[in-house]
């Protein structure tokens, strides 16, 4: 009796454990409901509400924005995640910003021009992802951080905005160039310089339909936070260090093409120093040579106007004697 009793227990010990291991193990790997987290529904309610009031501002007219889509990035100086909303207004798309502040408020960043963009550039030097509000105008893009916008979102001064918000800005004609000795043309944007783009925002808007019903609205919403998850994928981080290494080598070709083009100078520049020197040594010997010839010439012209001298002094001598030995003669 004792012993079936054992057996028992030991039995319903290893049911209640592979019950205990096995309710864990669908606790770890069971996919959680994005409406668990309350920054989804903070986004969801905000968005609802904001579209029923954007509906009554219209006046009762029917609803102009189309292609609404949305999608959710994690920043890491950010608590949560932002939300992107973009759609598309008289045929041109526009993209909104939205975060959650310290009072889980929803809030629009409005440091921006209406028809900005958001991309997910990687960072060379930094060697990290981020995501950049861009604007272009005319031929220049001006990238401002989104982390860093939020903080200056923030604050109430708009002149203090305008000094504050960092940014990178660049011409897309920019760019350093070199050509190699043997005619080839390297050269690499400013802007190639500093980031590689991404099409991570691209490739993860979740399409939208705020007047859905609200089982379709929220798995919508689940759908655009899943692919937030899987939002840097293999096939990005290949591309992006593919491109990267392209950079890399075309500096180093850069690099060693200015040194080559410098050594040549160096070494034209040696040249055409010995044969300025070799032509002043020239010059100058030829300068002495034609002194001492000169001088030479001087020498020989006094000798013979020495000895012309001489000549005359002797004939005079002679004449004077003559002339003296005449009139002792006559006397």
């Amino acid at each position: 009796m004792k012993k079936k009793l054992v057996i028992i227990l030991i039995i319903l010990v290893v049911i209640g454990s592979v019950g205990i291991g096995g309710y864990f193990i669908y606790k770890k790997y069971k996919q959680q409901d994005p409406f668990e987290l309350e920054w989804v529904r903070i986004y969801y309610d905000y968005m609802r509400e904001n579209h029923e009031t954007l509906k009554i501002n219209q006046n009762g007219l029917k609803y102009y924005r189309e292609n609404e889509k949305i999608e959710f990035c994690e920043i890491d100086s950010v608590k949560n995640p932002i939300m992107l909303y973009n759609y598309k207004e008289l045929g041109v798309c526009f993209t909104n910003v939205f975060y959650i502040n310290d009072k889980n408020e929803v809030k629009l960043l409005k440091l921006f021009k209406k028809d900005f963009n958001v991309e997910c550039l990687y960072d060379i030097e930094e060697q990290k992802y981020e995501y950049y509000a861009c604007e272009i105008s005319g031929n220049k893009e001006k990238y401002t951080k989104i982390s860093e916008s939020i903080k200056v979102n923030e604050k109430q001064n708009d002149e203090e905005i305008e000094n504050i918000a960092n940014a990178f800005e660049f011409s897309t004609e920019e760019k350093d160039s070199v050509t190699t000795l043997e005619g080839e043309l390297l050269e690499i944007s400013k802007f190639n310089q500093k980031f590689i783009k991404t099409t991570i925002v691209e490739d993860n808007w979740k399409d939208i339909n705020f007047d859905n019903y609200e089982d379709g609205i929220k798995k919508d919403f689940s759908t655009a936070v899943k692919n937030m998850k899987k939002a840097l994928t293999e096939d990005v981080k290949e591309e992006v260090n593919r491109e990267n290494t392209e950079i890399q080598q075309t500096k180093e070709k850069m690099t060693k093409a200015i040194q080559e083009i410098e050594q040549k100078q160096k070494e034209e520049e040696e040249r055409r120093r010995a044969e300025e020197e070799a032509r002043i040594k020239a010059e100058e010997e030829a300068k002495k040579a034609e002194e001492e010839a000169k001088k030479k010439a001087e020498e020989e012209r006094k000798k013979i106007e020495e000895e012309q001298r001489a000549q005359e002094q002797e004939t005079q001598e002679q004449t004077s004697n003559r002339k003296l030995y005449i009139k002792i003669w006559n006397i």
